[in-house]
């Protein structure tokens, strides 16, 4: 039996600028993003939005976990992400 797998492109990085949102991921325009994994690897809160830009507001992601989304309900938008301080880092991954 063959094995089935997701290839997953990676957007990981670091907060460039602390207290101010940056885009972590860009807007899919043709539609076909299946699937979106964050995780928040450093020891400070974070917040993520895909509705406009990220802010304290927005979907907390504690120090140490994470979130993903899968289709049909994988979000085509772009992800705002934001933190206190700079240089903490997250992995994202996308297919």
């Amino acid at each position: 039996m063959a094995s089935e797998y997701i290839e997953y492109n990676d957007a990981s990085s670091t907060i460039t600028s602390g207290g101010t949102a940056q885009v972590g991921l860009a807007r899919n325009v043709n539609g076909s993003r299946s699937t979106i994994v964050f995780y928040n690897i450093s020891d400070t809160m974070m917040y993520i939005s895909f509705v406009g830009t990220a802010t304290t507001d927005s979907l907390p992601i504690p120090p140490g976990s994470g979130k993903s989304w899968s289709a049909p309900q994988c979000p085509q938008q772009a992800l705002s992400v934001i933190s206190a301080t700079t240089g903490k880092k997250y992995l994202l991954w996308y297919a």
